[in-house]
């Protein structure tokens, strides 16, 4: 009987007895846990909703209309100008929308607060997974597959910053023979870039190799807001993805830890501000950094055999923005370390900057020439109208 009685179990309560031994409590998985178990592609996705909502928000009229209903909501009319020129440009009716009811804007804002969250949490459950629970137990092209499209999501998003606007403006006038360094914006009143900009009464305060992307890349689009705005979205966004890149490698050459280099990549690649500032609003910085990046890459990599094209790789992104000027220095001085041995270092050290020198002058003469002014060349750049913080050095003029 008791036999008989075992067979008339149900299949799952003898398969649970079978693999529960006796005694053994069944354990709820913690929130720890549940966080391990995600995959990269449910990280990504993730991530991929928070920007979509961002970009919805900008891109659909009625959502933007809502907004801005509610009081003390930052609005801007040169901001709200570029937005609609975005929206126009792909399709929607600025004017057309009437915005949400009450209740139905404060649920959106909530919406909103809850996408910028999920994008920083995100960022920070793919870092802990990578540093704490063997994350490189994905293959590494699995942590490109979120940002990347992010970044893709994110080139729809309206320019809100007039920045972009300024740097195809400079780069128009420069293909027009017209030096940015001496001439400011409101020169040009019939540009098409003109409405859009804010800066009018500057002149560039940019660094030259800068102006001459600018001027490559206004050479391609013409003065189209909408065109130019795309090129600029599409160079920034892949130099903030190059830049992640750098990061991996860089970090995979020094410790030669897989893990240890996905869990650097992770940081810069997630991180929400590095896709909406480049892929969402294309502004230059992550260019700078990923020049200067590599400079220090190199030299740290490499040492002193490379010491001479890190210089040029940092002084190069110092014709981006000048606020990396200091680190060119820092790099030369790495060749005190680097000559310790034989007779005549005095020497040799002056010989070795003296080449450095010579790379420096060579760069300013391809870059710097074609617009230098004289002095005024770096005129904007220490008394710039209301943004004193553009140069570190120099106090805010009054």
């Amino acid at each position: 009987m008791p036999e008989q009685r075992r067979h008339l179990q149900p299949p799952s309560l003898r398969a649970s007895a079978i693999a529960l031994p006796v005694g053994q409590d069944v354990r709820t998985p913690s929130l720890a846990d549940r966080l391990a178990n995600l995959s990269t592609l449910h990280l990504a996705g993730i991530q991929w909703a928070a920007c979509a909502l961002l970009v919805a928000i900008l891109l659909i009229p009625t959502l933007l209309a809502s907004l801005m209903t509610i009081p003390g909501f930052p609005q801007s009319g040169g901001a709200i100008l570029r937005i609609r020129m975005w929206q126009r440009s792909l399709g929607f009716d600025p004017y057309s929308a009437s915005p949400l009811l009450p209740p139905q804007t404060a649920f959106l804002l909530v919406l909103l607060a809850l996408a910028v969250i999920a994008a920083f949490a995100a960022q920070a459950i793919a870092f802990w997974i990578v540093w704490t629970r063997n994350g490189d137990r994905y293959a590494a092209w699995t942590w490109w597959v979120g940002p990347i499209g992010s970044h893709l999501i994110m080139l729809l998003m309206a320019p809100m910053s007039a920045d972009v606007f300024f740097y195809a403006m400079t780069g128009d006038m420069a293909a027009n023979g017209h030096n940015p360094y001496t001439h400011a914006l409101r020169e040009f009143p019939t540009n098409p870039l003109f409405r859009y900009n804010h800066w009018i009464d500057m002149t560039s305060v940019y660094g030259p190799v800068w102006t001459t992307i600018n001027r490559a890349i206004v050479g391609i689009t013409g003065p189209d807001p909408f065109a130019a705005v795309l090129a600029f979205k599409l160079l920034l966004g892949l130099s903030a993805l190059a830049l992640a890149g750098l990061v991996w490698f860089v970090a995979l050459r020094l410790t030669g830890s897989r893990r240890l280099a996905i869990a650097a990549f992770v940081p810069v690649a997630w991180q929400p501000n590095m896709v909406m500032e480049t892929s969402g609003q294309a502004h230059t910085d992550s260019f700078m950094v990923l020049l200067l990046t590599a400079g220090i890459g190199v030299a740290l990599i490499w040492g002193g055999r490379a010491l001479r094209p890190a210089v040029a790789l940092a002084a190069i992104s110092i014709g981006i923005k000048y606020v990396t000027l200091p680190v060119v220095g820092l790099v030369a001085l790495l060749r005190l370390a680097t000559i310790r041995h034989g007779g005549h270092t005095g020497w040799r050290l002056a010989r070795a900057w003296a080449l450095d020198l010579v790379v420096l002058a060579l760069i300013a003469a391809i870059f710097v020439a074609p617009y230098w002014p004289g002095p005024e060349l770096f005129r904007e750049t220490t008394r710039e109208p209301g943004r004193p913080s553009s140069n570190p050095i120099l106090p805010p003029r009054r």
